[in-house]
């Protein structure tokens, strides 16, 4: 279960990251390649939210 857990985060990080082909539910979507800022506010954001204190 763990490696299919870190596959499919691997796949959402490498859509939100790069401007690569993602293949996703057996289709393929280009990666939305979102700047540095807006990253942030994904990732440490909703890392505060889910995580207070952090």
């Amino acid at each position: 279960m763990y490696e299919r857990v870190r596959r499919e985060m691997n796949t959402h990080i490498r859509y939100f990251e790069s401007g690569d082909m993602v293949s996703v539910g057996g289709g393929e979507v280009e990666g939305l390649n979102l700047p540095a800022p807006v990253l942030e506010k994904l990732y440490v954001s909703n890392a505060r939210a889910w995580y207070p204190g952090l």
